[in-house]
């Protein structure tokens, strides 16, 4: 029952740290499509 509960604790502390990875590079593509925004305004209607 212990193995089981030690898994279940790494599986979380994988998930969080998984979770973190995808908001910081969803941030990271928002910056970067702000930047491009600025410096390609003409694209911005053509999507």
């Amino acid at each position: 029952m212990k193995d089981y509960q030690k898994e279940i604790e790494r599986l979380k502390k994988e998930k969080e740290e998984l979770e973190k990875l995808i908001a910081e590079k969803e941030l990271e593509n928002k910056k970067k499509d702000e930047l491009l925004k600025q410096m390609y305004p003409e694209l911005r209607d053509k999507r």
